[in-house]
């Protein structure tokens, strides 16, 4: 992937995504990827996994970082914590192939593997099935004609009522009236 940031419009510095990924420190990336909150409680881990001997260089490390913490995120919830074998799984499935062989040895190939499992998620969700009910898909379906009734806009209690249930409570009022 030789796509580019541009770190300074007057200076014109440019880097791939790679070199990034090299030069930051892992402290930096964590305070991009994570909330104070969140990186008071998991400094340590973070700095116990990262200052490990991985065979690997730094950039390779820090997307390791970068896939724990998305990955935590999106399976787990918002501000769910990453500990330490959380850390060193996703590593060995990032990172080692079946052998436990290492098959990710620079930050330009994890930056290729973050994209393709990035693209992998994008066109899962696209064709993702809707195991949804026939009637739950029918009432989606109706939300965007949603109208509020005019009617009754002066009446608090049936002013954001759908028409159609106006019409059935004007229906038992008349009956009650009849009554």
């Amino acid at each position: 992937m030789t796509e580019t940031l541009t770190l300074s419009k007057t200076a014109g510095i440019k880097l791939t995504y790679a070199d990034a990924l090299e030069l930051i420190s892992w402290e930096d990336l964590a305070k991009l990827l994570l909330s104070t909150k969140e990186l008071t409680l998991m400094h340590d881990t973070i700095k116990t996994f990262m200052n490990r001997k991985h065979r690997v260089n730094q950039g390779v490390l820090n997307a390791v970082l970068v896939k724990a913490v998305i990955t935590a995120k999106r399976v787990h919830g918002e501000h769910q914590t990453i500990n330490e074998a959380y850390l060193r799984l996703t590593f060995e499935s990032f990172v080692l192939d079946e052998n436990k062989k290492i098959i990710i040895n620079t930050a330009e190939q994890a930056i290729n593997k973050l994209t393709k499992d990035i693209e992998m998620l994008r066109s899962m969700r696209k064709n993702k099935k809707d195991n949804s009910p026939d009637w739950v898909k029918q009432y989606v379906d109706e939300l965007p004609g949603y109208e509020i009734d005019a009617r009754y806009a002066h009446d608090p209690k049936r002013a954001n009522n759908p028409p159609w249930l106006n019409d059935y409570l004007d229906e038992l009022d008349n009956q009650e009236d009849e009554l």
